[in-house]
Order: structure tokens, then sequence, then C-alpha cells
């Protein structure tokens, strides 16, 4: 699935959009490798990764492993690190990635270039 770049994130309660701040230089991303099942992880602060598994639409997360840096912009990654961890759904629209969450938000991330 490549290289995503997160976006935005999506309220599960109330459906409201949070775009990723244009003051924040570096983005948070994932890089989803078909053959080996793992999901790489980059911050603002920190790396890692973490394993996956697909059943249709359906998406289980598994054995994260991070760094844990503190930075001023910590809140973007702390968003898809939990968001992420708790992830059940995804669906591609094109260059768009949405990743559903049992948590507080949905993930939602544009193919990289």
């Amino acid at each position: 699935m490549g290289g995503w770049t997160l976006t935005a994130i999506q309220n599960v309660n109330t459906n409201q959009i949070t775009n990723y701040p244009d003051s924040i230089p570096k983005k948070e991303s994932i890089t989803i490798t078909d053959s080996s099942s793992i999901i790489k992880i980059g911050g603002v602060c920190n790396t890692g990764w973490c394993t996956y598994s697909i059943n249709g639409n359906k998406i289980s997360i598994s054995s994260m492993v991070t760094t844990k840096f503190l930075c001023k912009d910590i809140i973007w990654e702390d968003y898809l690190l939990f968001n992420l961890e708790s992830a059940f759904l995804f669906t591609v629209y094109g260059n768009q990635l949405i990743i559903r969450s049992s948590g507080a938000f949905n993930l939602i991330f544009e193919k990289k270039q």
C-alpha cells in the first residue's frame, strides 16, 4: 500500500475534521508494507513500527513499538499512535486513506508522492 502522510483527523463522535497544521514543518506518516505486514511509523519526534493484519476492509494492529522522545508538536503524534493502535476499518479512495478507529479520532492520510 506504500507511504501515507497524515493530513487530518476526524472526531468519531461529532465527525468534525481537523486539518494537520501547516505550521508544523514535519508531518506524521506511515508506510504500509504488503510483504511483511508491518507499518512503519514516522513522526515529528519519534519513529516506530507495528504489525497489522487485513481481512477485507477490516484492519487489526498489534505489537506497536515506538521511541519515546518529547518535543513541541507531539500532540499530533499522539493522535496518530493512539488511534492507529485502536484501528478497526480502512478505506482507500484514490490517493486518500481513511483509518477508522475505536479511539477518539479517525485518521485521514494522503498518498505520498
